[in-house]
């Protein structure tokens, strides 16, 4: 059996793969592990089985992929720093450290006033493996936590949780809401014009899941209006971000560019799953994280 690897790996990596028992193929693979978009998906004749090495799936919900008979699994479980870099983001927000990098690059001494995270609401969108994790650090900063899943789940670090319908309910309690979600129809431009009119003057969204749940032209306005006071956004609707989007020159706007899971470490924590996941297909095992292609994750 043959894996196609359509994305750059270190060769210890490539060995990884080797020692599972697979050959390095192409058009031929009945196994694909791919990064983002998989455009020539029809030009693989035995394919059996697609490894994205992201969680979110959405790139590769295309109509062929969808009816073919093609396995979906994905990276999801794997140690990954989006919630580090989602606390990163509200931090920096709220001590101000936008303002305090200018000026250190003007070598101007500001004494900035900042806010405290400490006693904030914050309500984060998806309470899957990010956002559970999100929740526990959220809790070590002394912060109240909400959140809202379609699924019910527990957690000792999340003082209220809520099914998915009652985003309208929560909304207007929180301080940040945090998305974590996948992109699937029912979290496209989750948050737009309506939901912004819900929150608190002084609430920041922040976006590490994915672009289009929040309508951007919606939360443009809304800064603009300043019915919200800032955002802090990894993920956007177009990527990269159109230099002419008004959110670059935002005062109350944080931007980084998609990367809140890009550390060193992803690569080999991401093969770890793959490499599991080959074993168990080369055994005839089920494979860990498999997509329901319908549900979207």
């Amino acid at each position: 059996m043959k894996v196609s690897v359509r994305r750059k790996i270190s060769s210890e990596n490539l060995k990884k793969i080797k020692k599972c028992g697979f050959g390095i193929g192409g058009y031929d693979a009945e196994v694909a592990l791919v990064e983002g978009r998989f455009s020539d998906f029809r030009r693989y004749r035995n394919l059996k089985w697609i490894h994205t090495s992201f969680v979110g799936v959405d790139n590769l919900l295309t109509d062929e992929i969808m009816g073919s008979d093609v396995i979906i699994t994905n990276s999801r479980g794997m140690k990954t720093p989006v919630p580090e870099h989602a606390m990163a983001l509200m931090l920096s927000f709220e001590r101000r450290l936008n303002e305090a990098f200018a000026s250190q690059a003007k070598r101007k001494w500001d004494r900035i006033v900042g806010g405290e995270l400490a006693g904030k609401t914050i309500f984060i969108l998806g309470l899957g493996a990010i956002g559970l994790e999100l929740a526990g650090l959220c809790r070590a900063f002394n912060c109240n936590v909400m959140g809202i899943n379609n699924e019910p789940v527990k957690s000792r670090f999340v003082d209220k949780i809520g099914m998915s319908n009652k985003l309208h309910q929560m909304l207007p309690e929180a301080d940040y809401v945090i998305a974590c979600l996948p992109l699937t129809r029912e979290t496209h431009h989750l948050l737009g014009r309506k939901e912004f009119s819900m929150m608190k003057k002084t609430a920041v969204v922040v976006n590490v899941g994915r672009g289009p749940v929040i309508d951007e032209s919606a939360l443009i306005a809304a800064l603009r209006k300043k019915q919200i006071a800032g955002a802090c956004l990894d993920v956007f609707e177009e990527e990269p971000l159109p230099k002419s989007s008004p959110l670059w020159k935002m005062k109350n706007v944080i931007i980084t560019a998609h990367c809140a899971s890009r550390t060193p470490h992803y690569e080999d924590r991401m093969i770890e799953i793959f490499c599991g996941n080959l074993r168990a297909f080369k055994s005839g095992r089920k494979l860990a994280n498999v997509v329901d292609k319908e549900r979207g994750y």
